[in-house]
């Protein structure tokens, strides 16, 4: 039984992913040289599937004065993510489900 939605422990999901999924890690390499094409200046990054914070992780890196906000339906998952970025600028919104973040934060 899992933590989260998927099919891995939350402790175990970064290792896990990178099995079950062959060149996980170029999803977000390209994801990441994606929104540095498009968007090279990005101020506000919301992350509302952000699992262990793995992206927003390498994200850091190449966006340093983004602010990052982050939401996974796991509770899990968060509570690494909050470990992970304990001493990083990044705000971590809490077990939300999409729609509710989007009314959290009036995007609609």
């Amino acid at each position: 039984m899992t933590d989260n939605l998927s099919s891995h422990k939350a402790t175990e999901y970064d290792i896990e992913i990178v099995k079950t999924i062959p060149y996980y890690n170029l999803f977000h390499d390209e994801t990441l040289s994606l929104i540095k094409t498009i968007k090279p200046q990005v101020k506000t990054w919301l992350d509302t599937g952000c699992g262990t914070g793995t992206l927003v992780e390498k994200a850091l890196g190449i966006f340093p004065d983004c602010k990052f906000y982050l939401s996974d339906p796991s509770r899990s998952m968060l509570l690494i993510c909050s470990n992970k970025f304990k001493d990083k600028p990044i705000e971590i919104l809490g077990e939300y489900q999409t729609v509710q973040i989007e009314k959290k934060l009036k995007l609609k």
